[in-house]
């Protein structure tokens, strides 16, 4: 019988429950794959994307979104792409949004992350074109630590600035390969 999941009491012990999780599931999934995907439209959580476009392919030493494109997400548009080498633990990831307030971004990351809607929600509103940019980076590991860096950057009528976070999670190898992070 499958055992309920507990929450764990600091971010790490649910990052860590997550992949633990996740790598479980994976072990059924084959070798290699190259998923594409093409869809008119599609609900989640609530709202509807439309189109949705997106290509990811994964193997043994490689993962990488080809493309991911979704036109119109409630009055915004997003794309992204990248790669994560698993035999050096490394690569980039680059996700883009753009809209033309700050409202239709708001309500897009509020399912997520409420309190960070809420204070966009909270920015007075103004015409003009809106670009937020996210990359994720993963450096060379200094031995079992991977370098990974979160730049967060806004382009507003009435707000510019970036944001970046770094961390040094502990990665977890299994066959000359990284499985998850810790």
């Amino acid at each position: 019988a499958p055992r309920p999941v507990r929450p764990a009491a600091s971010r790490s012990g649910r990052s860590s429950a997550f992949a633990r999780a996740f790598g479980g599931a994976l072990k059924t999934w084959p070798d290699e794959g190259d998923v594409s995907l093409d869809v008119a439209q599609l609900g989640v959580g609530g709202q509807t994307l439309k189109p949705v476009l997106g290509r990811l392919t994964y193997d043994a030493k490689l993962i990488s979104l080809q493309r991911l494109r979704i036109g119109d997400a409630d009055g915004v548009a997003i794309d992204g792409n990248g790669a994560f080498d698993r035999a050096s633990a490394t690569g980039q990831m680059n996700f883009g949004a753009t809209a033309a307030t700050l409202d239709p971004l708001a309500r897009l990351v509020e399912p997520l992350a409420p309190a960070f809607a809420r204070r966009i929600a909270a920015i007075p509103a103004g015409a003009g074109n809106i670009w937020v940019g996210l990359s994720l980076d993963l450096d060379k590991p200094q031995g079992d630590l991977a370098g990974v860096k979160a730049s967060l950057d806004i382009h507003a009528p009435q707000l510019k600035g970036s944001l970046a976070a770094t961390m040094m999670p502990r990665l977890v190898r299994r066959g000359g390969v990284v499985a998850s992070f810790t």
